[in-house]
């Protein structure tokens, strides 16, 4: 587990982007087997509104992942766009775009918040009012620049929608030593490496799967990722 989760920092750094317009420097780029992606802790050491589906769907509303996409990798790969799919990547068979309708709305995350008695507070941060003031969200880093720039652009964008997003930054060796197992963290974003096979969507959606870390769970889907895996 500690070797494949080493491996899932290693990402292309905007310093290469340097390198495009070096004479004598033929550049290729190709996407790989990695998913860089926000964890959303829904069990009991996580935000308690993460639990609510409502609010899970404010948040991925308030994210532009395709402007942020282009942001961080687009001088690397002009190509590049979100993943919209949770179970398969863009260049693998099967992969077809059903997280797409999730994308940036700072409308439907406005509609969202006044339908569950929510209000902007001071600095358009979201106040809940059942819930005593301010909730707030953090993210992890694993240490790396590129991610540290992906939350500065990923605070600024839920911000304008009324969301208030605060760091945490640690170590790797503490998010994936302690943070991640123990599933002690609200919002944290690292790289999946996967395999060819897609069974690693048993280990991470399954009901205590070993890779589910953020302890999402539902009876059904682990019962067809189990038969899925099986076909």
């Amino acid at each position: 587990m500690a070797a494949r989760w080493t491996r899932s920092i290693r990402q292309p750094q905007l310093a290469l982007a340097d390198l495009k317009g070096q004479a004598g420097l033929r550049i290729q780029t190709h996407l790989g087997l990695q998913e860089e992606h926000i964890e959303i802790q829904q069990g009991a050491k996580g935000n308690p509104l993460a639990k609510q589906t409502w609010l899970r769907q404010a948040l991925i509303s308030s994210l532009n992942r395709t402007a942020a996409a282009k942001a961080l990798y687009g001088t690397l790969n002009p190509k590049i766009s979100a993943l919209n799919s949770l179970v398969r990547l863009s260049n693998e068979a099967g992969y077809r775009q059903h997280f797409k309708k999730w994308n940036y709305n700072v409308n439907k995350v406005a509609a969202l918040m006044k339908a569950h008695n929510c209000t902007k507070g001071v600095g358009r941060h979201l106040l809940v009012q059942r819930h005593q003031g301010c909730r707030s969200c953090s993210s992890r880093r694993v240490g790396n620049k590129l991610r540290e720039l992906a939350f500065t652009i990923f605070q600024d964008q839920a911000a304008r929608a009324g969301i208030q997003l605060k760091n945490g930054f640690v170590p790797a060796g503490t998010l994936f030593g302690s943070h991640l197992p123990e599933h002690n963290f609200d919002l944290a974003m690292f790289t999946y490496v996967l395999a060819v096979d897609p069974h690693y969507n048993v280990s991470i959606f399954s009901c205590g799967g070993p890779s589910n870390y953020g302890e999402y769970c539902n009876r059904n889907v682990t019962k067809l990722l189990t038969q899925s895996d099986q076909s």
